[in-house]
């Protein structure tokens, strides 16, 4: 049998996406001595996925990549919080969701 496609749900399945960004959340805390509750934090950013998609899908909102409603929220929050936040460091936890460690068993898993 010839495969030509192989499909399925990285997101979850392979990666540990709520690990891998609370772990940054929390670097980004204990280096500016910040003593927050990261978890309720992160349940918090990304509790706007499925509203900010929901928007653009009714044509609410314009067309944007998830990343911009991740970055939209982060800010929100972290001004919320009183958390001053550079530029930077707003790009660099909203790119913490390409940066997420694969589940202990996905590489070997996934190599046959």
């Amino acid at each position: 049998m010839l495969v030509e496609a192989l499909l399925f749900d990285t997101y979850g399945t392979l990666v540990d996406w709520r690990a891998s960004v609370r772990d940054e959340l929390a670097a980004f805390g204990r280096a500016r001595g910040l003593a927050h509750d990261w978890d309720l934090f992160l349940v918090e950013w990304k509790a706007c996925y499925r509203p900010g998609m929901d928007a653009v899908n009714r044509g609410e909102a314009p067309w944007t990549t998830i990343e911009a409603i991740y970055r939209r929220r982060l800010v929100e929050l972290l001004a919320a919080r009183a958390i001053a936040a550079s530029a930077e460091d707003v790009e660099h936890l909203t790119r913490a969701w390409w940066r997420l460690r694969p589940w202990p068993d996905t590489v070997a898993g996934s190599r046959g």
